[in-house]
């Protein structure tokens, strides 16, 4: 938490400095929401990369540099896998991109449109401009900060230290794992986002256990968040439009293929992990 403090507050004291905007203001915040306005474009941005850095990679770091406890332990423990299951990883975030989609419907549904976040109303305004993004610059630029920074920050911190630290806590492998997705999901105040996040976060937590490995999260959080943003740009630039038999089928045939794909990558971890294996 210290941390997060100390680098939210760089980068709002850089926001103040470059654009004179006050964290502060009320009619400030209102304009930082709308990421239509290029001043609030980059500031969002660039308080993005900051919060990154200090909420989640470097107390990771910090937690496993400091400790050198079993909880930390190496982050990136040598694990081989063939080329098929290489190829496998790589594919399994493209088949959880439409039982995302389904699941946000659902979650939509299931809450009132007034239960929205500011968090979240921010968010869906900084994603709507950063898909209108198409040159190829802005795109690379976009997939380091939207992409392959949180997949390897949240996941050194939520994977590599928290859900130790709750599997130990509650000497329980899948509390440790269902404890941390509602850590993991609860943080992003995205709460229209709960259902799709949370069990993201949960199938994040097994892959973890049964590879023995958080490279494999890394890859596959990675790796989503940057399918995602590809297929918006995408969907943005053509007139595609799905109905809901369509997207239901669609989601239907991915979560078969989802688990497949899972039991193909664990294999043959998933059936022979302990719970003192993992934690050690």
């Amino acid at each position: 938490m210290a941390f997060a403090t100390i680098f939210q507050g760089i980068a709002w004291r850089t926001v103040h400095d470059l654009f004179g905007y006050n964290p502060l203001a009320d009619e400030d915040l209102t304009v930082l929401m709308n990421a239509n306005d290029d001043k609030s474009y980059l500031t969002q941005k660039w308080v993005n990369f900051w919060g990154q850095i200090g909420t989640f990679l470097i107390p990771a770091l910090l937690f496993a540099r400091v400790f050198k406890s079993p909880i930390a332990g190496s982050y990136f423990p040598h694990t081989k896998f063939p080329a098929i299951k290489w190829i496998a990883l790589y594919t399994l975030p493209i088949v959880l991109l439409p039982i995302s989609e389904l699941l946000s419907e659902m979650n939509l549904n299931l809450l009132p449109a007034s239960f929205q976040t500011d968090t979240e109303t921010s968010f869906i305004s900084l994603v709507d401009r950063v898909t209108t993004e198409t040159s190829f610059s802005a795109i690379l630029l976009n997939t380091i900060l939207f992409a392959f920074l949180p997949g390897v920050a949240e996941e050194l911190f939520f994977r590599g230290v928290l859900q130790k630290l709750m599997t130990k806590i509650t000497w329980n492998v899948h509390a440790g794992i269902f404890t941390t997705s509602f850590l993991f999901t609860f943080v992003h105040f995205r709460f229209n986002s709960f259902i799709p996040l949370f069990c993201l976060s949960t199938l994040l937590g097994y892959l973890v256990v049964w590879t023995s490995s958080i490279k494999t999260s890394i890859i596959v959080h990675s790796l989503y968040n940057l399918y995602a943003l590809l297929v918006e740009i995408l969907l943005k630039s053509t007139d595609w439009e799905f109905q809901i038999l369509q997207r239901l089928g669609l989601a239907t045939i991915c979560l078969v293929l989802a688990f497949l794909l899972v039991r193909w990558i664990s294999r043959p971890n998933r059936l022979n992990y302990t719970l003192h294996h993992y934690l050690i």
